[in-house]
């Protein structure tokens, strides 16, 4: 009897270990599981604060220094005939490089975080719809007509949208200039029921047609930043021959602002896509 006694507590023993070794087998294989898993987070979360970098990073640097490369072309066009005109496109370029700066130093500033950006520039304000007309205005200076529209009751936007409408133009106005210098752009802002929408056509190129070249990270980044909204995205070529880039926000009922109605700016030349 005594034998059977100690044969069942040894076996109760060995199932006791067994399942105490299985139990913390379990218990490492699910806390690699849980290290991994929040590796990959880490690594997705990187992933996206690289792509919002290399977007605004390219929004600020491609949008100053195209126009800054086309002043320079100006400046020695004009140099020896016109040394005033030639001072003044300088003076243009010297104030561009500044808020080149100024922007990156806002890029900067936020990557850095609160309490860590130690520039003039800290807690300058984001560039989004409400400085519309200055970045067309920019584009007119640099010989772009471009005519700006407005239309519908304005609503306020949430920041991250506001920001992502002003760079989608940003780049839009950027690639026309490059693409398509001298050619009439319409940029036409919509607020229309529960929606808001961004549409930036510019013309064919005067002159002898141009195969259209690669248009780099631009687009992509346009794409990226309406994903990121939740926002529709379409970009591409004109029966015409121009190019058509557009963006269409849904909106909440919260985000409605009591600002006056449609209005129009000082026109540019009329564009028909």
């Amino acid at each position: 009897m005594s034998g059977a006694v100690t044969y069942g507590a040894l076996a109760l023993f060995g199932a006791y270990f067994a399942t105490r070794r299985r139990y913390v087998e379990l218990v490492r294989v699910r806390a690699a599981e849980a290290v991994a898993a929040q590796r990959a987070r880490a690594d997705a979360a990187i992933g996206l604060e690289r792509s919002r970098m290399a977007r605004e990073l390219h929004d600020i640097a491609a949008h100053h220094l195209s126009g800054m490369v086309v002043q320079t072309a100006v400046v020695e066009r004009l140099i020896d005939r016109d040394p005033q005109a030639a001072k003044e496109a300088a003076a243009w370029i010297r104030a561009q490089g500044k808020e080149t700066l100024h922007n990156l130093r806002l890029v900067v500033g936020a990557l850095r975080g609160p309490g860590q950006d130690d520039t003039e520039d800290s807690g300058a304000p984001v560039p989004g719809l409400a400085v519309l007309d200055r970045l067309v205005q920019t584009a007119r200076e640099l010989g772009t007509p471009v005519d700006l529209v407005r239309e519908g009751e304005h609503r306020d936007l949430p920041p991250i949208a506001d920001v992502s409408f002003y760079r989608v133009a940003q780049e839009a106005l950027s690639n026309a200039r490059d693409h398509a210098p001298g050619a009439a752009v319409r940029v036409h802002l919509h607020y229309r029921g529960p929606e808001v929408s961004l549409e930036i056509v510019n013309a064919a190129r005067p002159g002898p047609e141009h195969p259209r070249t690669n248009r780099g990270f631009g687009l992509a980044g346009m794409r990226e930043r309406a994903a990121l909204i939740g926002a529709r995205f379409d970009a591409g070529p004109t029966p015409s021959g121009g190019w058509r880039v557009a963006l269409a926000l849904p909106l909440g009922g919260e985000t409605t602002s009591p600002h006056p109605g449609a209005h129009r700016s000082a026109r540019g030349p009329t564009l028909t896509p």
